[in-house]
C-alpha cells in the first residue's frame, strides 16, 4: 500500500505540475505583457486555495483524532477535482490551430536542452523551498522541538493562508522591478537564511517557528510568482507549452519532491537540526547559477 501511494503521489505531482503550468500559459498569453506576473499570482491563488483546503481538512481530522483512518477520504476528494478538469477539457471549445508535425520528445528536449535545464532547475528550487516549509516541517518539527504534530499542522494552514494572500502582491512587485533581479534576490536570501533559521528550530517557540516558516513563504512566493512569466519571455511561442510544462514537471520531481526525503536523510546522518537547510542552500546556489546561465544564454541569442 505504501509503495502504491508513493507511486500515486509521484504520478499525480508530475502531471499536476505540467497541467498547472499549461493553465498559467493559457491565461498569460491573453493578458498585457507588463501585467503577466500579477495575473500569474492571481492564477496561482487557485492552486494554493486547493492546498489550503486540504491542509485545513488534515488539521481538522488530526484534532478529531481520526487522521490515521480517515486520510484516504481527503485523498479521494482531491481526485474528484481531476474529473472536473477533464470535463472542462472535453467540453471547452478551443481556438483552431494549424496542426504541426509530431516531434519525438527526447530529441526535442536535447535540441532545446539549455532552456529546458533552466526551467527544470529553477522550478525545482521553488518546489524544494515550498515542500520543505510545508510537508517537511510538519513531520520534522516534532522530532527536533517541543512542537506537536497537531500544532505544526495548524501553523501549516496559517502559512498557506499567507501564501494565498501574498501571491498577487508578489506579482505587483514585478510591475516596479525587473523580474530577473527579483528572482536573484529572493533565491539568494533563501540560501543565506536557510542554515541560521533551521538551526534555531529546536529552541524556538511555536510563535517563533511560525515566523520562520512565514519568512520562507514570503521569499518563496516572491521567487515562484515570477517564474512562468519569465519562462514565457525566455521561450519562443512555438515551443513554449511543451518546454515549460515538461521542464516544470521534471523539476518538481527532481528537486522538489525529493526535498523532504533528503532533509530527513541529512538529519539522520548528522543529528544536526540545521541539516535539512544544506539541501535548501544547495538548490538555492544551483538556481542562482542557472539564472546566470539563463542571462548569458538570452544575451547571446539577442546578439545572434
Amino acid at each position: 500500500t505504501a509503495v502504491l501511494l508513493a507511486l500515486g503521489r509521484l504520478v499525480q505531482n508530475f502531471f499536476a505540475s505540467g497541467e498547472t503550468t499549461g493553465g498559467a500559459l493559457l491565461i498569460l498569453e491573453a493578458c498585457e505583457e507588463k501585467k503577466r506576473s500579477l495575473y500569474n499570482g492571481i492564477y496561482e491563488c487557485s492552486t494554493i486555495l486547493g492546498i489550503l483546503l486540504a491542509s485545513v481538512g488534515v488539521t481538522w481530522l488530526s484534532m478529531q483524532g481520526s487522521i490515521e483512518t480517515t486520510w484516504r477520504y481527503l485523498y479521494w476528494v482531491g481526485g474528484v477535482t481531476a474529473g472536473f478538469g477533464l470535463l472542462m477539457r472535453l467540453f471547452t471549445k478551443e481556438a483552431e490551430v494549424k496542426p504541426r508535425e509530431k516531434r519525438r520528445i527526447l530529441p526535442f528536449i536535447w535540441e532545446h536542452r539549455i532552456p529546458f535545464l533552466i526551467i527544470a532547475l529553477t522550478s525545482g528550487f521553488s518546489y524544494a523551498n515550498y515542500y520543505m516549509v510545508t510537508s517537511l516541517l510538519n513531520g520534522y518539527l516534532p522530532l527536533v522541538s517541543s512542537i506537536t504534530k497537531a500544532e505544526a499542522l495548524q501553523a501549516n494552514s496559517l502559512i498557506l493562508g499567507l501564501d494565498f494572500l501574498l501571491l498577487p502582491l508578489g506579482g505587483l512587485l514585478a510591475l516596479r522591478f525587473p523580474k530577473e533581479k527579483l528572482m536573484v534576490l529572493f533565491a539568494a536570501l533563501i540560501g543565506v537564511l536557510a542554515i541560521p533559521l533551521y538551526t534555531a528550530l529546536p529552541t524556538a517557540t511555536l510563535f517563533t517557528i511560525t515566523g520562520i516558516r512565514m519568512i520562507f513563504v514570503i521569499l518563496g512566493v516572491g521567487f515562484s510568482v515570477l517564474l512562468t512569466p519569465y519562462y514565457q519571455d525566455l521561450i519562443p511561442h512555438e515551443n513554449r507549452y511543451t518546454l515549460i510544462s515538461l521542464g516544470n514537471a521534471v523539476g518538481s520531481q527532481l528537486l522538489g519532491t525529493s526535498a523532504c526525503s533528503m532533509g530527513f536523510y541529512l538529519f539522520k546522518q548528522t543529528g544536526w537540526a540545521g541539516a535539512p537547510a544544506l539541501y535548501l542552500m544547495a538548490t538555492s546556489l544551483l538556481a542562482l547559477a542557472t539564472l546566470r546561465l539563463a542571462f548569458s544564454w538570452a544575451s547571446a541569442k539577442k546578439v545572434a
